[in-house]
């Protein structure tokens, strides 16, 4: 049980910069969970903490996983939902970040974007309209390119 059950952590990282990237809505949850009596602490999901002191750990902006950190991270996630409640739940994070997810919407037939997965030795087969190649663990369009039917 954490020392105090008004305690969330919004987890974020330090090194959004690396890509240029910035957060700008955690600020203004972390001011709206304040004005209703909820101490809301950003706190770098990579950084030395003692997870067990917040009665929640809210994923926000841990973005720079997908810079190298992937391994990184899911050995953070696995500690983490020991210690305390982490949201979105750890098992959802996990299936999510692998964009293989979008085969299973697709066969439970929710409308997903036409998707298709090459596989390591596998010789792609492009479409005959725009489309896009990214790696299937990504994030803010890291290593993601537009192609024109050219």
């Amino acid at each position: 049980m954490p020392s105090n059950p008004h305690t969330v952590a919004l987890v974020t990282s330090e090194r959004l910069g690396e890509r240029g990237w910035s957060d700008t809505d955690t600020p203004l949850v972390q001011a709206a969970l304040g004005q209703r009596g909820i101490n809301a602490q950003l706190v770098p999901w990579h950084e030395d903490v003692d997870w067990s002191s917040y009665a929640l750990a809210v994923l926000r902006s841990p973005w720079d996983m997908f810079l190298g950190h992937l391994n990184e991270f899911f050995d953070w996630l696995e500690q983490a939902e020991k210690q305390t409640v982490v949201l979105n739940a750890p098992s959802v994070v996990r299936r999510v970040l692998d964009k293989h997810y979008l085969q299973d919407l697709a066969a439970a037939t929710v409308p997903v974007i036409p998707t298709a997965f090459v596989e390591l030795g596998q010789s792609p087969k492009f479409p005959d309209v725009e489309f896009v190649v990214q790696p299937r663990v990504s994030g803010g369009r890291s290593d993601s390119a537009r192609f024109g039917t050219d």
